[in-house]
């Protein structure tokens, strides 16, 4: 028997694209099954999952189409935005409103929506009706213990009918709103003494399962905990299938009653007004100058503080509550992972950090409601910044640890390499991995699916852990697959999927490295791609040309370190980046077709430390602008006509 790891397919993987002509519309209704069901689906709960989804897709569509029949083609855009496309790299939470609100501006609408209220009461209709597919469908998941995929479909169902009683009863939710409702905060009336605080010196704040200890104001205590309140309801949803109590789960479903799940600790978390604050306090923890924020297993408190410039504090923050969620919910060892699978440990924090919000619902503000109506979220995606870097390490640096080895490693073991950067960061890629693929047994008549979804073998591995139960074939034994066939599979996952996510670069707008490299990206998809506060950006191998780079350079004007090695560009694009972007610091222009023009426009990048020319058609021309910049420490040219002298006189300061 050999085996197989076969890419998962989300639902509305390939949904209505809203920017395409009328009668694509009347052609997409007759055809079927569609494209997305044409792939090959593994798993046949995802497969029943997209078919409830495509049904739905396909009655909003017929809406829309009659919206715009009769002129209404502000109700049909706010039809068609209900189903917009979903990225397949992600998972999607959802935030649902207190009660059912209607997609769109309701002051864009309100001119058509007078003309025909006939909108609103189908619309509605239908949401109801795939709520109630949704919740039907994760009643017969939860019977065959489909814990995963029957917790999405709840979430969902009540996204699409946040007036779903039992469901809302099901998921214990009432809302953002009722959130805020939890928040209290006071003066502290008694001594800290484990921090040294005087009564009255410092605030005590509480909020549903939080504690929070601060010497911040109130406004900063406030915000810490409605945001802690978010991030554990999502982190709940995420990982359903770790915390729920199975022996009872399905029988709640199918009853409407709260499902129940392992007891949970009240969470303490300190924040502290300022930096030197934090390193004062914990000037013992060692390493502790290195790091943004902490969480204490023994004391069983998550450390954080104040800096408004930090731009790594959110995601620290997350990462560091996530270890105290998996801590301190049902009876767990102090010290899971000590002596095998730390990496997994600290890989599930990291693909926390890629929690973020993707969309609200239209603002309902009033005194009363302070807070938006509805949220979408998402975890993970191919642009999570830890994923980058695992890319970036793998190809660029060709650092790739061996499953085999990583599978027996504790915690100090894992901890006092000298790679451990690098293994952080090809961490973070394999929980990627783990929580994006379909784990499958391939004999040579027929393909079967293994019992439960990927994301339920994942938490269960994390479930034995963290009650004490790890071993060092933990993985092997929960996934059916060797780590060699595990690690074959990554490797070729881990690269940018250009056919399936090039679509959803617009959601990178906010990113500060990407690693799109080694795929077929070509100039249509950078079009529409931008992103401002780009860092770093790897385009190695791609299919990309100089009009890439023109809209590159229009558009971003902070990139440090740019990789178009092995790609179609010329001294045409390369020179339009170096003109918009003078703070390089790193540039790989190896085998592309460049020629002498763009390593002299090079003399204008003051902060340039790195630069790869090999394979193309530079000549001495370029030695004395090489020669004359003032950071440049590494340096390739080898296959270039630079000839026996120019390269003598850059090897004496280049070695």
């Amino acid at each position: 028997m050999t085996s197989a790891i076969k890419s998962s397919l989300p639902v509305f993987q390939k949904p209505w694209n809203e920017t395409r002509q009328y009668w694509m519309l009347l052609v997409l209704l007759v055809l079927a099954p569609r494209s997305a069901l044409s792939q090959e689906i593994q798993s046949t709960w995802a497969r029943q999952r997209q078919m409830l989804a495509n049904q739905f897709e396909r009655d909003m569509q017929a809406l829309a189409i009659e919206c715009r029949d009769l002129g209404h083609d502000r109700l049909s855009a706010a039809t068609l935005d209900w189903i917009k496309p979903r990225d397949a790299s992600r998972h999607y939470l959802f935030l649902p409103p207190s009660t059912y609100v209607a997609p769109g501006d309701p002051a864009q609408l309100e001119t058509q929506n007078t003309a025909w209220p006939e909108w609103h009461r189908r619309l509605r209709e239908l949401r109801e009706k795939h709520a109630q597919d949704l919740y039907e469908f994760a009643q017969t998941a939860a019977t065959q213990k489909q814990w995963h995929i029957a917790g999405s479909s709840l979430w969902e169902s009540l996204w699409q009918n946040p007036e779903f009683a039992d469901v809302r009863r099901i998921l214990d939710y009432h809302g953002l709103e009722s959130e805020i409702k939890k928040i209290n905060i006071r003066v502290a009336r008694k001594n800290e003494t484990t921090l040294g605080w005087q009564a009255g010196s410092y605030r005590e704040g509480t909020a549903g399962q939080f504690r929070l200890l601060t010497t911040a104001d109130d406004s900063a205590a406030r915000e810490l905990l409605y945001q802690l309140q978010v991030w554990r309801i999502l982190w709940r949803q995420a990982c359903f299938p770790y915390w729920i109590n199975t022996d009872g789960a399905a029988q709640a479903i199918k009853a409407g009653r709260i499902v129940t799940g392992s007891p949970e600790a009240k969470h303490t978390i300190v924040l502290f007004a300022n930096r030197q604050e934090f390193l004062q306090a914990l000037r013992r923890v060692p390493g502790i100058e290195q790091s943004v924020g902490y969480f204490d297993s023994e004391t069983a408190r998550c450390f954080f503080y104040l800096d408004s410039q930090d731009p790594n504090l959110l995601a620290t923050q997350k990462h560091e509550l996530v270890h105290q969620l998996f801590q301190e919910t049902g009876k767990r060892v102090r010290q899971p992972g000590e002596d095998s699978n730390f990496w997994l440990l600290e890989a599930a924090a990291m693909y926390f950090e890629s929690l973020e919000r993707i969309e609200s619902l239209p603002e309902r503000r009033t005194s009363e409601t302070p807070v938006g109506s509805g949220e979408i979220w998402s975890v993970g995606g191919f642009d999570a910044q830890r994923l980058q870097f695992a890319r970036l390490r793998w190809k660029r640096e060709n650092f790739m640890a061996s499953f085999s080895t990583l599978f027996v490693r504790g915690r100090q073991d894992f901890q006092r390499d000298p790679e451990l950067a690098r293994l952080y960061s090809q961490a973070a890629g394999m929980f990627h991995f783990l929580m994006h693929t379909e784990f499958t047994t391939n004999d040579s008549i027929e393909t079967q699916t293994t019992p439960g979804s990927n994301v339920d073998v994942v938490f269960r591995i994390l479930t034995k852990m963290y009650a004490g139960r790890d071993r060092a074939d933990l993985v092997e034994s929960e996934t059916g697959q060797t780590p060699a066939e595990l690690e074959q599979a990554y490797k070729e996952w881990l690269a940018f999927n250009a056919e399936r996510d090039s679509t959803f670069l617009p959601l990178a707008s906010n990113k500060l490295e990407l690693a799109l490299g080694f795929s077929p990206l070509a100039d249509d998809a950078m079009s529409h791609f931008q992103a401002p506060g780009l860092k770093t950006l790897q385009l190695t191998k791609t299919s990309i040309t100089d009009e890439s780079l023109q809209q590159l350079a229009t558009h971003h004007r902070d990139l440090q370190e740019l990789f178009l090695d092995q790609t179609q560009v010329s001294d045409r694009g390369v020179l339009d980046v170096i003109k918009a972007n003078r703070n390089l610091e790193a540039l790989d222009l190896a085998n592309t077709k460049i020629s002498d023009a763009a390593v002299i426009a090079c003399r204008d990048l003051s902060n340039l430390e790195a630069l790869w020319l090999t394979q193309t058609n530079v000549t001495d021309e370029v030695v004395p602008t090489l020669l004359a910049l003032p950071k440049l420490r590494v340096l390739d040219v080898q296959g270039t006509k630079i000839s026996p002298t120019g390269q003598q006189q850059l090897s004496s300061k280049f070695k």
